[in-house]
């Protein structure tokens, strides 16, 4: 979609108006590498500037547009100067609605073919006053001066010297150098600019080095040739087919053998007026090129600029035409400053309102005051060109060192927001279904480029569409921001779980099961725990698992008794206690495990005492953490995940990664992905009757977290209605399999920048259209999306994201606070409990130790 620009409207005299708006160039692409040559790169780019500047006929005979560069250096750094680049139009009616009108009318037309010139350019219209003034709305400049084509009387009968370009300043009337009508045998020509073919980068550097601002504006007004200024073209033609038809023995000026050289001389020139006449006939421009400062402009500055417009006059570039024909009568470039007050008038109104009014005297005829003007769009593409692409940065202006690439078509209207694309200025945006969300989705980006504001957005969009939402932050900074922009109406619907709360705290009892394959569930994800912090199928092996295992099922036998880890570590060190959950045990084979195996009747309980400190040593980190310890040993969890799920509700998990730590941080969120994980596959699916309710869980950095039940919950929590969004900052965090899971199950997959290790393992997914380079140079808040609509894969395209941030509200967040006691326990009550359980461990310990002794 596009906004409709500012309109400045200016009446003038005689009761017309003048409408103008403007358009800003926001960024350049680097050059997309083809295996063309820069040259061959450049002449391309520019045959398509000449093809828009060959529909701006379309703004009306008389409206104008203008090309400005406007530089704002810092003299002693040159590389944090800026140069803007803009795009005014001026059209004119005679009454304001009636130029209102024909200046949106112009705005239409103009933007396709500006869009299409190249992707690398991403054009914003300039949609308010301020934006507006601070490009054109500055005082005019007291200081300027005009470029203009060279021109010249020629003689026909002789070969001379051309009168010099004239400099700045100068005082003699041009009439008093040169009269065209003198002899028969002269002819005003008028020298066309020739194709520099170059990036601008040179000209963008010099104005950078500039002591003050410098403006560069270069202007076209479409117009047609007058029957006064046609007859004066075939009068010269006339002129010299005169001189080509005298007798060789004619009165010349110098002798016979210079008469061939003089001939080839006058063929020349015809042949160029012939061309001007034909390229002039059909759509043609008025074209000033005016440069602007508020401090006194060097020459070499101005020759700079005209160096840059048009090739030399003898230079090797542009020596031929595209046709292959002479063109020696052609380039260079003559400039002039306006003298006395009536000039500078002049020149300031054409350089502030893009008007075309001549001051500057000419050796042209005065039926064709205008020749030195004229130009068609070929020859207008010389001045009025854009900075090219370059493999680099471009002076002066923000460069996106990566690709553009145009959203793929069938994009859903509705859905969750995730940002915008931008292609060629227009904007689209982007979303998610519902369906496509429960393929899960993956984003991957440095620290720093915007995946936590993302995250955020996408947060309060679920929890303001009355979804279910479970967060989990490794820092508590998302989660902080995400209370204070919850609805009063979901306020009890949050869960807000924050270990360092010093009045309550929650259940979460990992030990807890509803039955048997959910006792199974708990006791292999706690397996899986202690695996991913401790590596222990390495240090520990299957003898580790086998006593780790099996002091936990028996832990477990009563479903009455709900067992901690405190009640697994009781089993190696409490007699009286393993023994009494023996007597409870149902199963057999832990039975003979314990009976047998663990504790042989010969050896008494070396085994089982080599094993004990190996086993429980594991358990101390969490059990001694004065935070984790009231949330993990409570024997009862008070928060019933299934219902959570089932009802939409929201939790929100600050790990406080700064105050316990990483490992203890990672084993509370391992507890709550594991407890999620099971409360969904105790759901229906969703392919029964009754479908579960959609609950999609954020996990942020959760490299930290990822066990091998990712894999499981990848390909099977969609079934379920488990919706997972996961990031992290680089892929090589993650366990080398569940990377390659969340790789091939993410139904999107979103990339902010990242490393280069990270972007050849990307690359993969994104190709052809995107590679490593472009994802390794995105900037901050700009990503490339591979997802999926519809449930079919569609080409990966890039976004810029955009936080939808609803105003924050305190109150909601002190609200949320007073409610916490509906689904915790005040800490002191947790404590006590907990330290009457270890205080019965060791009450037992001291009955044993005493029997023993007598």
């Amino acid at each position: 979609m596009r906004r409709q620009p500012y309109l400045h409207l200016l009446k003038q005299r005689g009761g017309r108006f003048d409408a103008f708006f403007a358009l800003s160039l926001e960024s350049i692409g680097v050059r997309d590498r083809d295996g063309a040559s820069d040259q061959e790169y450049f002449a391309r780019l520019l045959n398509r500037q000449v093809d828009f500047i060959a529909t701006l006929p379309a703004i009306g005979d008389g409206n104008a547009i203008e090309l400005r560069f406007a530089s704002s250096p810092v003299p002693d750094n040159p590389n944090r100067g800026r140069v803007a680049v803009a795009l005014r139009v001026r059209v004119s009616a005679g009454d304001r609605e009636a130029a209102r009108g024909q200046a949106l009318d112009a705005y239409q037309g103009l933007w396709p073919n500006l869009a299409s010139i190249s992707e690398s350019y991403n054009w914003v219209a300039i949609h308010d006053e301020k934006g507006y003034e601070a490009l054109f709305g500055s005082a005019e400049p007291p200081y300027l001066a005009e470029l203009l084509r060279r021109e010249a009387i020629i003689q026909l009968d002789r070969v001379h010297l051309l009168p010099p370009r004239r400099p700045i300043g100068f005082h003699e009337p041009l009439s008093k150098l040169a009269d065209p009508s003198a002899s028969d045998s002269s002819v005003y020509v008028c020298f066309p600019f020739k194709r520099n073919v170059n990036s601008l980068e040179r000209l963008f550097d010099t104005l950078l080095m500039q002591p003050a601002p410098v403006i560069v504006s270069v202007a076209l007004s479409p117009t047609k040739l007058t029957q006064h200024e046609l007859d004066s073209l075939l009068d010269q033609i006339l002129q010299g087919e005169r001189y080509l038809n005298l007798p060789i023995h004619g009165q010349f000026a110098y002798p016979t053998e210079f008469v061939p050289p003089m001939r080839t001389q006058a063929k020349l020139l015809i042949d160029g007026l012939q061309r001007q006449i034909f390229g002039l006939r059909d759509d043609c421009f008025l074209c000033k090129i005016q440069i602007a400062s508020h401090q006194p402009l060097a020459g070499a500055l101005i020759e700079a600029v005209g160096v840059e417009i048009s090739g030399h006059v003898h230079s090797a570039e542009g020596a031929s035409d595209e046709g292959g024909r002479s063109s020696v009568l052609a380039g260079g470039y003559d400039w002039a400053a306006p003298q006395g007050t009536k000039e500078s008038r002049i020149a300031r109104n054409n350089f502030a309102q893009i008007q075309f009014t001549d001051w500057a005297d000419t050796l042209a005829p005065l039926k064709g005051r205008r020749l030195r003007h004229l130009t068609e769009a070929c020859e207008a593409g010389c001045a009025f060109r854009l900075p090219l692409p370059v493999d680099r940065d471009f002076p002066g202006i923000d460069t996106r060192l990566s690709r553009a690439v145009p959203p793929p078509v069938g994009l859903p209207e509705a859905g969750l927001f995730i940002g915008e694309n931008i292609y060629r200025g227009l904007s689209q945006s982007v979303r998610l279904t519902r369906d496509d969300r429960r393929r899960h989705m993956y984003i991957v980006g440095q620290t720093g480029t915007g995946k936590s504001s993302l995250l955020l957005s996408m947060i309060a969009q679920d929890i303001r569409n009355g979804e279910g939402v479970g967060v989990l932050d490794p820092h508590g900074q998302l989660i902080d921001k995400v209370l204070r922009q919850v609805p009063r109406e979901r306020i009890k619907d949050i869960v807000y779980i924050n270990p360092e709360d010093d009045e309550w705290v929650p259940g979460l009892n990992a030990l807890d099961y509803r039955d048997d394959l959910d006792k199974d569930a708990a006791v292999n994800h706690m397996l899986e725990i202690f695996d991913r912090l401790y590596d222990m199928r390495m240090a520990g092996g299957p003898v580790f698992e086998q006593y780790f295992r099996n002091s936990l099922l028996l832990a477990m036998s009563d479903p009455n008794d709900p067992a901690t880890l405190v009640e697994a570590m009781r089993v190696f060190t409490d007699e009286s206690f393993r023994n009494a959950k023996l007597a409870q045990c149902a199963d057999p084979f832990v039975q003979m495990f314990w009976r047998q195996m663990a504790i042989p009747a010969k050896s008494k309980d070396w085994s089982l005492a080599d094993m004990a400190a190996y086993v429980t040593s594991k358990f101390s980190r969490f059990v001694y953490n004065a935070l984790i310890r009231p949330i993990a040993l409570q024997q009862r969890s008070t928060l019933n995940f299934l219902q959570i799920m089932n009802e939409g509700r929201i939790v929100l998990v600050d790990l406080c990664k700064g105050k316990l730590g990483e490992t203890n941080s990672a084993f509370l969120g391992m507890i709550l992905i594991g407890l999620i994980q099971r409360a969904a596959f105790a759901r229906p699916t969703d392919s029964s009757p009754n479908p579960p309710k959609d609950f999609y869980l954020y996990v942020d950095e959760f490299q930290n977290l990822a066990t091998d039940s990712f894999s499981t919950i990848l390909s099977e929590a969609r079934k379920y209605r488990l919706n997972l969004i996961l990031t992290n900052q680089y892929l090589h965090q993650i366990p080398e399999n569940i990377r390659e899971a969340v790789l091939g199950n993410a139904g999107t997959l979103l990339s902010f920048r990242v490393g280069m290790a990270d972007a050849t393992a990307l690359e993969e997914e994104f190709l052809p259209l995107v590679n490593r380079k472009d994802l390794v140079n995105l900037p901050n808040y700009h990503a490339y999306l591979n997802t999926l609509v519809d449930g079919e894969a569609t080409r990966p395209f890039n976004i810029v994201t955009r936080l939808v941030k609803p105003e924050e509200d305190q109150s909601v967040f002190d609200a949320i606070r007073a409610n916490i006691g509906a689904y915790s326990r005040p800490r002191s009550e947790v404590m006590a409990e907990i330290e009457s359980r270890l205080e019965a461990s060791l009450g037992s310990r001291s009955r044993v130790s005493v029997k023993t002794a007598n």
